[in-house]
C-alpha cells in the first residue's frame, strides 16, 4: 500500500478501480507560403474557427443538460476565445507577417499567450492555459474537418486518473460512472475540481506524476477531505475509506429534513434563504433545497443563451415561467450586467484588448 498527498480539491470518499484517461497529442505542421496564398490561409482559418464553434455549441448544451448552465460556463468560455483579436487578429497577422500556413500562426498565437500567463505568478491565468491548449487542440483538427477524439466514459463506476483534463474532456465524462477524479496537475479553482463538486464526488489534485503512473484497473481510494491518494489499499483501508463515505452519505441524508425549517439563529433572528439563479432550467433545483426565493436572477445570462440581443417577447416568456414557478416566493431581477469582453458585436461595442482596464 502506498499513500500520496496531493491538492484536496473536492471533499469525499471512494474506493474503486482506475478508469485512465490519456490525451490525444496534435503538433500543427508548418509550410511557407508565398504572398498571394495569405488570403487562402486567412479564408482556411476562418473555417476551421467556424468548425470549432460548432463543436463547442453542441459541447456547452451538453453540459448544460447534465450539470447545469454554471458548469456549462466552463466550456462557454473557450467560445469567447474564438473572438479574441488576441488569438483571431494575432493569427491572421502571423499568417501575412512571417508566410506561413495557418495552422502554424494559429499555434504561433496561442504560444505567445501562453507565454505570457506563465510569467503572471497567479493561479487563475495559469488554469487558463488548459484552456488555450484545449481550444489549440480542436482549432488544428478542425482543420482537417475532424474533431478531438471522444474522451470514453468509464463502463462502469471507477475513478478516473490522468495527467490533466481539459475543460471539453471533463464535460465528455459525464456523472453516472465517475466515481472521483485522482490528476497530476491543476488546483482547487481547477475545471475538474469544479465538474467534481458538482457532481458530490472526491477529487485530489497535484499529484505530480503519480495519476498518470497508475494502470488501469488498479484499485486505489481516495480521501478528498485529507487529500490522499491511497494505491493498492489493504483491507483495512478499504473497509475505514468505505465506512467514512457511507457515513458522510447518511449525514447527508439526515439534513434533509431541515431544508423545511426556517432559517433562524439561536437567538430567534428569522433569515430568509434566497437562491441565486441564471436559467428557469435551476427553478426546481432551488425549491427542492428549500429556497423562499429568488435572491439573484442573473438576466445576462439570456442575452449569452441567444448571442443576440433577445427581443421583449423572448425575454417576457423567461421571467413569467421563473414567477409562476416560484409560487408568489419574492424574485429580484439583476439587469443587465456583463463586461465589456463578452458584448462586442450584437450590443454594438467594439471589442477591446482589455476592457477591464479601458483599453
Amino acid at each position: 500500500m502506498r499513500i500520496f498527498t496531493g491538492i484536496a480539491a473536492s471533499p469525499g470518499y471512494a474506493v474503486g478501480s482506475v478508469h485512465r484517461v490519456r490525451r490525444q497529442t496534435v503538433v500543427a505542421s508548418r509550410r511557407s507560403i508565398v504572398t498571394e496564398e495569405i488570403a487562402g490561409e486567412r479564408e482556411r482559418f476562418a473555417q476551421a474557427v467556424d468548425r470549432s464553434r460548432l463543436q463547442l455549441t453542441d459541447l456547452v448544451a451538453k453540459l448544460e443538460r447534465d450539470l447545469g448552465p454554471e458548469e456549462a460556463q466552463i466550456l462557454s468560455s473557450q467560445l469567447l476565445m474564438l473572438e479574441d483579436e488576441m488569438i483571431v487578429e494575432a493569427t491572421r497577422q502571423l499568417i501575412a507577417d512571417r508566410l506561413i500556413n495557418a495552422e502554424a500562426a494559429f499555434s504561433g498565437a496561442i504560444a505567445d499567450i501562453v507565454v505570457q500567463f506563465l510569467a503572471i505568478q497567479e493561479e487563475t491565468f495559469r488554469e487558463r492555459i488548459t484552456d488555450l491548449r484545449d481550444l489549440e487542440r480542436r482549432v488544428l483538427l478542425a482543420f482537417d474537418d475532424a474533431e478531438p477524439v471522444r474522451i470514453t466514459p468509464p463502463p462502469q463506476p471507477r475513478i478516473v486518473s490522468a495527467r490533466n483534463l481539459t475543460p471539453s474532456e471533463t464535460a465528455a465524462l459525464g456523472r453516472e460512472t465517475v466515481l472521483g477524479f485522482v490528476i497530476d496537475e491543476g488546483a482547487s479553482t481547477s475545471h475538474v475540481a469544479i465538474l467534481a463538486r458538482s457532481l458530490g464526488v472526491p477529487a485530489v489534485l497535484g499529484l505530480g506524476g503519480v495519476a498518470s503512473g497508475l494502470r488501469d484497473g488498479e484499485m486505489v481510494a481516495i480521501d478528498g477531505v485529507n487529500g490522499q491518494l491511497i494505491v493498492a489499499p489493504d483491507e483495512e483501508t478499504v473497509d475505514r475509506i468505505s465506512s467514512l463515505g457511507q457515513q458522510a452519505m447518511k449525514i447527508s441524508r439526515k439534513l434533509d429534513y431541515l431544508k423545511d425549517l426556517p432559517a433562524e439563529t439561536p437567538d430567534g433572528h428569522r433569515v430568509r434563504m434566497l437562491a441565486n439563479i441564471e436559467l428557469p432550467v435551476e427553478v426546481d433545483e432551488a425549491l427542492a433545497r428549500g429556497a423562499e426565493g429568488v435572491g439573484l436572477l442573473r438576466t445576462e445570462y439570456l442575452y449569452f443563451q441567444y448571442g443576440d440581443i433577445p427581443d421583449e417577447a423572448a425575454q417576457v416568456a423567461m421571467y413569467t415561467d421563473i414567477l409562476r414557478r416560484m409560487a408568489g416566493r419574492p424574485v429580484i431581477f439583476r439587469s443587465l450586467d456583463v463586461g465589456g469582453d463578452k458584448v462586442s458585436g450584437y450590443l454594438g461595442a467594439q471589442r477591446e484588448y482589455n476592457p477591464f482596464l479601458g483599453w
